[in-house]
């Protein structure tokens, strides 16, 4: 199951860096997460903290427990930034919450049988 989510995982990233393919980062409580530290050996992306300077980069795999009110304003932010999101949540999210609270054009979820995440990805144009 964790190959086929990371397989899919990699396709979504080659399919929305295309025009930016060394410009990725990772944003994430658990550093040591398997699905993340493969994305991370395979790109070379680096594991940035939410006060850090996202400026560089055009892609960013967000990955944590609770999305809550600071990681939805961070979103917008970047969402305003013309950054692409590619937010890794558990089947029971409120994708309709992120909905309502999320400035962007283009929100679309990616559901894979057997696995207990999803992915969804975030754009502005």
């Amino acid at each position: 199951m964790y190959i086929k989510m990371l397989e899919r995982l990699k396709t979504l990233i080659e399919q929305h860096s295309y025009s930016c393919p060394d410009k990725i980062s990772i944003l994430s409580e658990d550093l040591k997460d398997q699905l993340l530290t493969k994305v991370h050996d395979q790109y070379h992306t680096p594991f940035l903290k939410i006060t850090d300077d996202f400026d560089p980069f055009c892609l960013i795999v967000i990955k944590y427990k609770s999305t809550n009110g600071l990681i939805l304003q961070f979103i917008n932010r970047q969402i305003e930034k013309s950054k692409k999101i590619i937010l890794i949540v558990k089947k029971d999210f409120d994708f309709d919450s992120l909905v309502k609270k999320v400035n962007a054009n283009m929100i679309d979820a990616i559901i894979l049988k057997n696995i207990d995440e999803y992915l969804i990805i975030i754009n502005k144009d």
